[in-house]
C-alpha cells in the first residue's frame, strides 16, 4: 500500500512538471543548464529518500527496494551506499535544510507549483519513512527536517498531524465498521467473537497504556466454515475495527491464496511471500483456502516453503500484522497441524456456520433493494420457495450467498427476457419482478 502510495505522489510530481509544461518551459528559459528540471527532481528525490528513510546508516534491503520501485531504478544495496558515499566524498552529503533546486525553479517559473507538489512530497515522505512498519519518531523527525524548511520558505500553510493521543482517542470513537458487522445477516456467534476479540485487544492496549505487564498473544485467526458465508467481508471488518481501537496503522484488508504466495520456480516462493506481506503491514493479510499451502509434499511443489516464509514474516511483525487464514472446516484443522509454528500463531478460531433458508432469503431481498427492485406478492412467494428448495438441497460444501447471487442473476435474466418483448420499458416496469421472472 505504502509503494503504491508513493508512485501515485511520484506520478503526479511529474505529471506537474512534465503535462504542466514546466520541464519544457524551464529549458528554453535556461538552456544552459545541463540537467532538465524532471532530472534535478529525479536526483535530488534519491539522497532525499536516503537520508529520511536510513539517517546516516547503510542502505538496507527493505530500503533498496522502495527507492528502486519508486524512481524505477534496478540498483543493488552496494550500488546505492556507493553512490552515497561519492556524494560525501565529494562534501555534498544531503542537507534537509538546503532547498530542492526544481522547487525554487519551478516557484519561480510558475507561482503557486510549490503548494500544488507539497502533498504529493509530503504522501510520498510518509510512505517511505512507513515503508519498513514501523514510523519511529526518528524517522518523523528526519522526514519534518526535509519538510519544515520548505513550509516555511513558500510561506505554506497545511493541516498538521494531529498527536497521537488524538487519533487514538477519535479512533476509539469510531464505531462504524462494528455497526456494519452488526447490520450483516445472521453470522451471531461470528460477531460474538469478533467483539470478544476486539474487547480483549483494547484490554491489552489500555494495559500498555497503563504500563501494566502484557502477556504476548497472538491476534491472528482462523475462519472455517463452506464459501459465501461472508468470511472476506468480516475480515475486511476486522481491518476497519482494529485500526479504529488502535490495534493497526493502517487497517487496510490485502487478499491472496495460494497463487499470490507460491512460486513456479525454486526460489520464487520466499520473495513471493515477502512481497506480499510487506503490502499487509499496518492491515490484515487474508489468505483463503490457506490449506492449499499445505496439500503436496512433492519435490517440486513450493507451498511448505511459503508456509515457512510466511511464519517468519509473522514473527518479524507481529506487532505491525494480522493474519487471518480461511477455509472449510476439516481442511483448514489438517492445515493448522501441519507446522507446529501455525498451532502456535493461530490460536484465535471463528467458525461460520451455513444459513438458514429465511437468512437467505433476506439476503435475496437485501439485493433486491439494492437494485431497486420490489418484489409482487406472487414473485415473493415464488421466491421464498425457490430459495427453501436450494437450501433443501445443499450439499456438505453449500454456496451460501454465493448460491443466493447464481438465484438472483437468473432472476435478472428472466426478467431482461420479459422486458424484451417491450419497446421501451417504464421505469416502473424495469424495477418490478413478477412471479413469471422466478425461477422455478
Amino acid at each position: 500500500m505504502h509503494l503504491d502510495q508513493a508512485r501515485t505522489a511520484l506520478g503526479l510530481l511529474l505529471d506537474q512538471l512534465i503535462t504542466g509544461g514546466l520541464d519544457q518551459h524551464c529549458a528554453r528559459a535556461s538552456p544552459g543548464l545541463p540537467h532538465s528540471l524532471t532530472l534535478l527532481t529525479i536526483g535530488w528525490l534519491f539522497p532525499m529518500l536516503d537520508y529520511v528513510m536510513t539517517g546516516d546508516r547503510r542502505v538496507g534491503r527493505v530500503q533498496k527496494q522502495f527507492i528502486n520501485q519508486v524512481l524505477i531504478n534496478n540498483l543493488s544495496i552496494h550500488d546505492l551506499n556507493e553512490a552515497d558515499s561519492r556524494l560525501r566524498r565529494n562534501s555534498i552529503a544531503f542537507d534537509p535544510s538546503v532547498l530542492p533546486a526544481f522547487l525554487l525553479i519551478g516557484e519561480r517559473l510558475q507561482p503557486g507549483f510549490c503548494e500544488q507538489v507539497y502533498p504529493y512530497l509530503d504522501t510520498l515522505i510518509q510512505a517511505a519513512i512507513a515503508w519498513d512498519g514501523e514510523k519511529c519518531l526518528e524517522d518523523m523527525d528526519r522526514a519534518e527536517q526535509v519538510l519544515e524548511p520548505i513550509r516555511r520558505h513558500f510561506k505554506l500553510t497545511v493541516v498538521t498531524e494531529q498527536t497521537s493521543d488524538q487519533v487514538k482517542q477519535q479512533s476509539r470513537t469510531t464505531g462504524a465498521a462494528m455497526q456494519e458487522l452488526d447490520s450483516l445477516i445472521g453470522l451471531e456467534a461470528v460477531k460474538r467473537e469478533v467483539r470478544n476479540n476486539c474487547n480483549f485487544a483494547r484490554y491489552m492496549l489500555n494495559r500498555r497504556e497503563n504500563n501494566l505487564p502484557v502477556a504476548p498473544t497472538s491476534m491472528h485467526m482462523v475462519f472455517t466454515g463452506n464459501p459465501g458465508t461472508g468470511k472476506t467481508t468480516v475480515a475486511r471488518l476486522i481491518a476497519d475495527i482494529y485500526r479504529d481501537i488502535g490495534v493497526l496503522r493502517e487497517g487496510h484488508l490485502v487478499e491472496t491464496d495460494r497463487s499470490g504466495l507460491v512460486g513456479k520456480y525454486v526460489g520464487q516462493t520466499p520473495s513471493q511471500v515477502r512481497e506480499v506481506v510487506e503490502s499487509a503491514l499496518g492491515g490484515v493479510l487474508f489468505i483463503d483456502e490457506a490449506y492449499s499451502l499445505v496439500v503436496n509434499r512433492d519435490a517440486e511443489d513450493y507451498g511448505y516453503e511459503a508456509v515457512d516464509t510466511l511464519l517468519k514474516m509473522m514473527e518479524d511483525h507481529r506487532d505491525d500484522l494480522v493474519v487471518i487464514v480461511a477455509g472449510y472446516t476439516t481442511e483448514m484443522q489438517q492445515f493448522i497441524k501441519a507446522n507446529p509454528g501455525l498451532q502456535s500463531r493461530f490460536t484465535r478460531y471463528i467458525h461460520f456456520d451455513d444459513y438458514s433458508a429465511p437468512e437467505l432469503m433476506k439476503i435475496f431481498l437485501r439485493l433486491c433493494k439494492r437494485h431497486e427492485l420490489k418484489l409482487q406478492t406472487d414473485a415473493l412467494n415464488s421466491s421464498a420457495r425457490a430459495i427453501k428448495a436450494i437450501w433443501s438441497r445443499r450439499s456438505e460444501h453449500f454456496g451460501n450467498a454465493r448460491e443466493v447471487r447464481t438465484f438472483f442473476e437468473a432472476v435478472l435474466q428472466q426478467h431482461a427476457n420479459r422486458l424484451s418483448q417491450i419497446d421501451k420499458p417504464s421505469r416502473e416496469q424495469l424495477c418490478t419482478l413478477s412471479q413469471e421472472d422466478i425461477p422455478a
